[in-house]
């Protein structure tokens, strides 16, 4: 469901997302705490993808999410490599 996100490679723009829970991922320094959006949609309510992982920067902190809230931000799109990168 991303080739919608795809098509819009170095975008900037708004979005909207569903919170769904909070997560962690493997970092350098130990785990790194995420937020899982669903339903993620642009300023017209296309519908963008199913989910999106994020780093649990300060501004979602602040916010103290509850599942099922919506949650505008601005974002850049951006090609990524999924899994572990560096040496084993």
């Amino acid at each position: 469901m991303r080739q919608e996100l795809a098509g819009i490679e170095d975008f900037r723009g708004t979005f909207t997302g569903t919170f769904v829970r909070f997560g962690s991922k493997s970092g350098y320094r130990g785990p790194e705490p995420t937020l899982l959006l669903g339903d993620v949609r642009d300023t017209e309510d296309r519908a963008m993808t199913d989910h999106l992982w994020f780093n649990l920067t300060k501004g979602f902190d602040a916010l103290d999410l509850q599942p099922g809230d919506r949650v505008r931000f601005d974002a850049r799109v951006k090609m990524y490599l999924k899994g572990y990168m560096g040496h084993r």
